[in-house]
């Protein structure tokens, strides 16, 4: 049977299923030749009339499509529109995603690149938002376009057309269409330090009671720049900035930026957050000033709003054809809002930043609790590893040494919704100490003239000679200019001078690499030398240059194109070091001494300076910052390389231009070679 077929009538005998819940699934198999997809004179199975009844002739349910929607079952009428479409596939590809000749996983992970495959296969697997599969696919699933519409969903499969009646078909579970909500739910910034053998974790407390100025700019003047209305005349709009209110709260004073060279009047309105899907919204509170100094404007209002929850309040004023209103384009969008009519998002490529507008609120907290996710490098998922937690920290014992971890923080407000933060955070656990009597080996002389960089899928490496009493390989470091990038660390035994064929030890490296000194633990490798040995690095696109040490030339340099090219040297010394012990030696977490961070704020709370003491390990870069609870950069009090050692630095409240900050919370940031160690809170009280 083929082709348009006429209605069928067919029967089952369910007694076998008497007492137990049963779904029932209709299945059929067409010929490739005959399809809806192909042909569209074709319009697809129809199931109609499905009577259940019991031994007695007694009705027990009865399904007819007339009695709920004639085109139930019929897609006739329908315009359908291809929203994403995919077939199984699966091939090994390297950090820049190009498809390499591995014909099985195993081989493919063994030279340490990825296995890619699409769902498809057999067993369950789940299609996650992400990017598009090919030019055509809309992989996200969108569907704000259909807003108000009754949809058809539809869902086909293609198959093969060997009719080898392999598999049982094709299942479908767990379909979720969530509609976006326009409430307002604030989340806090996540910060990340290192304290003893400990990753610590600080947030602002959203439970926690306030009184602070919102601050989305990025506090320079010379950034703003000016906007007005065109093509009309004596026309109005306004623009408007999101506040977040964290439980009941008050505004205690605006601040609005002025950019226009005169003396102009505004009106200053606020809105509750549902005004952004309405026609002409009312205002909640309505103020009119005049603006009469350049730069910024203060007023003193007192507008209480009194939802018990987290919401966002709406600030706005207006401008005209004849009057500016001042954007930052240098500061992090915070979505540009403009009310002619209804309230549109204005960000362009052309205009973008915030407005000028700063909002004094006070507020009571907010009844929230908090989930903790974690993830280590190669993970796919982050995973929850504390929950329900109240107070703005929490303190990760349970982790590795120098290891790759990601941290994002859910806030899970009395509604039951949990708001993910957008960004989460990273952070590399401690290293160990390096124990004693291991030996380093090295030629460079800590001072790199050059830089060197073999290019992609090139490589170079450095030839050592182990001491007889050192055989076994500890660690690895090596020196590049510029941070982040991809490498692959090759280690191969000696063949007659040169680096023998195959590596003895291969391991991607491709995230967390710094600028400057970056190294590897590989106690655990049980790696040994009896003669010498060679380290190197596969590059690849991302991968950055190394330190070249170029005064002293002791030719055990050396670089080959690809991975049959010939070695030649390197005129210079390449910065990469071995470090080999007498033994074989083991790492464990509660080895770790830990002498480096931020250790005392007093007094804290503090008016007018507080005492910021530090302790530095090694000889590094340090920076000590004081950044605001919005993540802005307030000023910078220690940035110079410094000795190991106990330090201390004062604050007095006042920012990088001078400006005396107003009171609330603010963030100590220490970080060293740019890796960031440690945050701490401190409080400035007026």
């Amino acid at each position: 049977w083929s082709g348009i077929e006429d209605w069928h009538l067919v029967e089952f005998d369910l007694n076998s299923y008497a007492g137990k819940e049963i779904i029932i699934r209709f299945a059929f198999g067409s010929d490739p030749a005959y399809s809806t997809i192909d042909n569209d004179q074709l319009v697809g199975f129809f199931i109609d009339d499905i009577l259940i009844e019991d031994v007695s002739g007694n009705n027990l349910t009865f399904y007819n499509a007339d009695d709920i929607n004639s085109n139930e079952l019929n897609s006739i009428g329908y315009a359908w529109n291809d929203l994403f479409f995919d077939h199984y596939f699966d091939f090994c590809i390297d950090e820049d995603s190009e498809i390499l000749d591995y014909p099985t996983k195993e081989l493919c992970e063994e030279n340490n690149y990825l296995w890619y495959s699409r769902p498809g296969s057999n067993g369950w697997e789940e299609y996650l938002p992400g990017a598009p599969v090919c030019d055509n696919c809309k992989y996200s699933l969108d569907l704000t376009e259909y807003s108000g519409k009754d949809v058809v969903i539809r869902f086909w499969a293609r198959y093969d057309n060997d009719h080898d009646m392999q598999g049982d078909g094709l299942y479908i579970d767990d379909l979720n269409i969530y509609k976006e909500s326009k409430r307002f739910y604030y989340a806090p910034l996540l910060f990340a330090g290192l304290e003893n053998s400990e990753i610590v974790l600080v947030w602002d407390d959203l439970f926690e009671a306030g009184d602070r100025t919102f601050i989305f700019d990025s506090g320079s003047e010379t950034s703003f720049n000016g906007l007005r209305l065109t093509d009309c005349s004596e026309c109005l709009a306004f623009a408007g900035t999101l506040f977040p209110v964290l439980g009941k709260s008050s505004v205690d004073s605006i601040s609005i930026y002025n950019i226009n060279t005169s003396e102009v009047d505004i009106v200053i309105n606020a809105y509750d957050d549902g005004s952004l899907g309405s026609t002409d919204p009312e205002p909640l509170y309505t103020l009119n000033v005049m603006l009469s100094e350049p730069g910024w404007n203060s007023f003193d209002v007192d507008w209480d709003v009194t939802w018990d929850s987290s919401s966002a309040l709406l600030i706005a004023h207006s401008f005209t054809d004849l009057i500016n209103v001042a954007y930052d384009t240098s500061s992090s969008s915070n979505d540009l809002l403009v009310l002619d009519n209804t309230w549109l998002q204005y960000n362009t490529d052309e205009i973008h930043g915030n407005w000028g507008i700063r909002a004094k609120i006070a507020y009571d907290g907010l009844d929230v609790t908090y989930n903790v996710y974690r993830g280590k490098e190669g993970d796919e998922f982050l995973s929850i590893i504390a929950s329900g937690l109240t107070g703005g920290s929490y303190i990760d014992s349970n982790i590795e040494y120098n290891s790759l971890y990601y941290y994002n923080l859910g806030v899970l407000y009395p509604d039951g919704y949990e708001k993910i933060l957008e960004y989460g955070i990273s952070i590399i656990s401690p290293l160990p100490p390096i124990p004693d009597g291991v030996v380093k080996l090295s030629y460079d002389d800590d001072s790199f003239e050059s830089e060197f960089i073999a290019g992609k899928y090139n490589y170079s490496t450095v030839q050592f000679s182990p001491d007889p009493e050192n055989q076994f390989l500890y660690m690895i470091r090596w020196y590049q200019r510029g941070s982040g990038g991809a490498i692959d660390i090759k280690i191969w035994e000696d063949d007659n001078g040169m680096p023998a064929d195959t590596a003895i030890y291969s391991a991607a490296q491709a995230s967390w690499m710094k600028d400057g000194w970056n190294q590897k633990v590989l106690a655990s490798e049980s790696i040994s030398f009896s003669d010498d040995f060679w380290i190197g690095i596969k590059e690849f696109s991302s991968s950055q240059p190394f330190g070249l040490d170029t005064t002293s030339i002791s030719g055990f340099s050396y670089q080959r194109e690809g991975e049959n090219g010939e070695w030649l040297p390197i005129e210079g010394n390449l910065t990469i070091r071995a470090y080999l012990s007498s033994e074989p030696l083991s790492i464990t977490t509660s080895e770790i001494p830990f002498n480096y961070g931020l250790k005392d704020i007093f007094p804290n709370p503090f008016n007018p300076v507080a005492n910021i003491q530090f302790e530095v390990a090694e000889f590094s870069q340090v920076k000590l910052s004081i950044i605001d609870l919005n993540g802005r950069l307030v000023s910078v009090l220690e940035n110079e390389k410094m000795n190991p050692g106990q330090y201390q630095s004062l604050w007095d409240g006042n920012d990088s231009y001078g400006n005396q900050v107003s009171s609330g919370i603010y963030l100590a940031v220490l970080e060293s070679n740019g890796i960031l160690i440690q945050t701490r809170k401190l409080a400035l009280l007026k």
